[in-house]
């Protein structure tokens, strides 16, 4: 976790915010969503593929220079001073939309091809895009971050933050600690970017000295750690699918089974 009090602060709020840019995108999104015509698909998902991409490239924008802001702000609260590289992570409209049509206008092609009645179909699939585009947005902060921190000399590197009630997948990650920015630091280190799902409530966090868990990260070094036992005991390796359903029986995690049984109906 971050050195300070005042750190710690700033990383959870700089969390909730980069969630609320992300849903105040919805209007915008709903509303090039209604571009596309579920009785002419193909004609129409031009227009709804501008409008859609005009929005996320907007909240993505917003999203990265919130996470520049609390930059300067963490650093200074870390370390003593704002000053330090900043980096960001460019969105790539291909790539971005390249996704978004494949869970969008083919998936609701497909459903409708399947039987499902078009106007269901149609609701259905608009909240999965816009669930994906919530993810797409996120990236600008959580590419800032992690960008800026392997070219922070003064970092050992960065780590994903969750929320008060991650799911089993995020909890593993979390307990995984800090990327490590070079291999002569690396104690624990694993390549790559965390992945985040979609509805993941995750950041990132720059780690300017030793890390020390929380009581809830240790948690989830304990539960991942049992679980990985279980596993080679079973004889079987390490790995997300032999581990994560392990660390779910425990009952801690958000999906959970046993959890997911105790809640009302009504939710």
């Amino acid at each position: 976790m971050a050195l300070t009090e005042r750190g710690r602060v700033l990383t959870d709020v700089h969390r909730r915010r980069q969630m609320r840019i992300a849903i105040r995108a919805d209007s915008s999104l709903r509303r090039a969503w209604r571009h596309l015509d579920v009785a002419n698909i193909d004609a129409t998902r031009g227009v709804w593929q501008q409008e859609a991409f005009r929005a996320i490239a907007q909240f993505h924008g917003t999203s990265t220079n919130e996470a520049v802001a609390y930059l300067g702000r963490y650093r200074a609260a870390e370390i003593g001073t704002r000053t330090g590289p900043v980096l960001t992570a460019p969105l790539s409209p291909q790539t971005s939309m390249a996704v978004l049509d494949a869970i969008g206008p083919q998936a609701l092609k497909k459903r409708i091809a399947a039987g499902v009645m078009p106007d269901v179909a149609w609701l259905e699939v608009r909240d999965q895009v816009i669930a994906e585009a919530h993810k797409i947005i996120m990236a600008g902060g959580r590419g800032a971050v992690r960008e800026s921190a392997r070219q922070d000399r003064r970092a050992i590197g960065w780590r994903r933050v969750g929320g008060p009630d991650p799911c089993t997948f995020c909890a593993m990650l979390i307990s995984r600690g800090p990327a490590y920015t070079t291999e002569a630091r690396a104690l624990a280190k694993h390549d790559g970017d965390d992945p985040y799902h979609t509805h993941c409530m995750c950041s990132v966090e720059i780690v300017y000295g030793d890390w020390q868990p929380t009581a809830q990260e240790q948690g989830f070094i304990d539960a991942y750690f049992d679980a990985a036992e279980a596993a080679n005991d079973a004889g079987q390796p390490r790995t997300a699918g032999t581990v994560l359903h392990r660390m779910r029986e425990r009952g801690e995690f958000r999906d959970s089974q046993s959890r997911r049984r105790k809640k009302p109906s009504g939710d």
